[in-house]
């Protein structure tokens, strides 16, 4: 989590940080995999990508796999990705798509490997 000094100190701190959004097709429709890597930081790497360069912070850069460029497939388990020192990731998911685990809270800390939610 971000120091709330810091949040206080840094001018438009989480608009700065690193981020990579992917979007993948699941068993129970479409989910968002946000990750995001803290200002100075991060280093986000994806099994199918490598490394993110890391642009200008104006610039967005957009890439395409799937039905306009390479399938990538994941199983259960299946790393995605990683931070090369920690971070936040963030899962989007559709209204009634999943029911989130009971361990599940508000500013809770969660574990590799943790159950987080199961498909209704």
């Amino acid at each position: 989590s971000v120091n709330k000094a810091t949040v206080r100190c840094v001018p438009s701190l989480f608009a700065r940080n690193e981020r990579l959004v992917t979007v993948f097709e699941t068993q129970v429709g479409p989910m968002a995999l946000i990750m995001v890597g803290a200002l100075c930081v991060s280093g986000i790497e994806t099994v199918w990508d490598g490394g993110i360069p890391r642009p200008p912070a104006t610039d967005v850069q957009n890439k395409v796999y799937g039905e306009s460029g390479p399938v990538i497939s994941f199983q259960k388990g299946d790393e995605i990705g990683r931070f090369n020192m920690g971070s936040t990731v963030i899962l989007l998911f559709g209204v009634d798509q999943i029911q989130w685990a009971e361990t599940v809270q508000f500013e809770t800390k969660v574990q590799m490997g943790q159950l987080l939610a199961q498909k209704k």
